[in-house]
């Protein structure tokens, strides 16, 4: 009997041992668990090339579908009460702060002469949660060239970046002497991924980590207008690129789910262990979808698209904590 999700196995089986490898890698030598997801897929990329034929199919649905329900499940991180909390005067700051991120990485991809995909991909993920955006926006994203090398040395930059502000960040807000709730504001403005921003704030206070957190789930929620735009422009794109009628412009189904799954949260009181769970299972989608990235670049694909994008990534970083900086002190008075 043919059963055509026998053909996606050998390449799934493949991916979560490649993923058990990481787990224990990143455990026993402390290391961010996304970086040495991707690491391990480089090692790997050989054994992938030698039985592409085979693990191919089980890859490209890790890649795909798998993501997609990582980015949909998303949508139960975040709730309307987190912007209520925070007050809307610091959320429409925090929204603006990432949109100048975005629209500084658009720009410089273009003054450097990248493709514009790279600018958007590493705006967003700067800007908005580091990995998780990248991941949402490479999926979201149409086909642009270097694509898949793009996301690459964005997870790369973004990995070491994060790990970087993690460590001195709060030096710096110490040497600044700013209040719990100041450099909290700070930490989570400032820093690209949620572990990170955890890791940075509790080493200073418990009060500062808490509203790290918060800071940084209101950055998560722009996610939401971000990839319905993207999905949006994109579908209407390829509308007007087919000459058929039937052609939808509706954002993806992924999208539209992550959408609800917010409202479902924000006006329904869910179990603890249910959003618990689905925020680990995302987790575990985009966990396993990263080790495919590693595994598909090839070893000389760096080499395609430079160390210009480095370059934005870098500036990116110093623009966000720059100006997350100015608004702190601008609190201040």
């Amino acid at each position: 009997m043919n059963i055509p999700l026998l053909k996606f196995a050998p390449g799934f089986v493949f991916v979560s041992f490649l993923g058990i490898i990481a787990f224990l890698l990143a455990h026993f030598f402390t290391l961010p668990l996304m970086l040495m997801a991707i690491f391990t897929g480089f090692c790997f990329f050989s054994q992938y090339q030698s039985n592409s034929m085979a693990i191919q199919p089980g890859i490209d649905m890790v890649g795909s579908f798998i993501l997609r329900t990582g980015v949909a499940l998303l949508g139960l991180r975040i709730s309307f009460q987190d912007v209520q909390e925070l007050g809307w005067i610091l959320c429409l700051v925090t929204f603006c702060l990432v949109l100048l991120t975005i629209l500084l990485g658009v720009g410089l991809a273009k003054l450097l002469r990248q493709e514009w995909g790279l600018g958007i991909l590493s705006g967003c993920a700067v800007g908005i949660c580091g990995v998780s955006a990248a991941m949402a926006v490479f999926a979201t994203l149409p086909e642009f060239k270097n694509k898949q090398q793009s996301l690459t040395v964005v997870l790369l930059g973004i990995a070491f970046l994060s790990t970087m502000g993690m460590l001195t960040y709060p030096w710096l807000a110490h040497a600044l002497d700013l209040s719990p709730t100041q450099a909290g504001f700070f930490l989570g403005s400032s820093i690209h991924d949620v572990a990170q921003v955890v890791g940075a704030g509790y080493t200073l206070s418990e009060e500062t980590g808490d509203r790290a957190i918060l800071v940084k789930l209101i950055r998560v929620s722009a996610l939401v207008p971000i990839l319905l735009f993207l999905g949006a422009a994109v579908a209407h794109k390829q509308s007007q690129s087919q000459s058929t009628s039937k052609t939808s412009a509706l954002p993806p189904t992924f999208l539209i789910i992550f959408f609800l799954l917010l409202l479902l949260n924000s006006f329904v009181l869910l179990p603890a262990f249910v959003t618990d769970m689905a925020e680990q299972l995302s987790k575990l989608c985009i966990f396993l979808a990263i080790i495919t990235v590693g595994l598909k670049f090839k070893p000389m694909g760096i080499f395609a698209v430079g160390f210009r994008p480095f370059i934005i990534l870098f500036a990116e970083t110093m623009l966000l904590a720059g100006l997350s900086i100015l608004v702190v002190l601008w609190l201040a008075q």
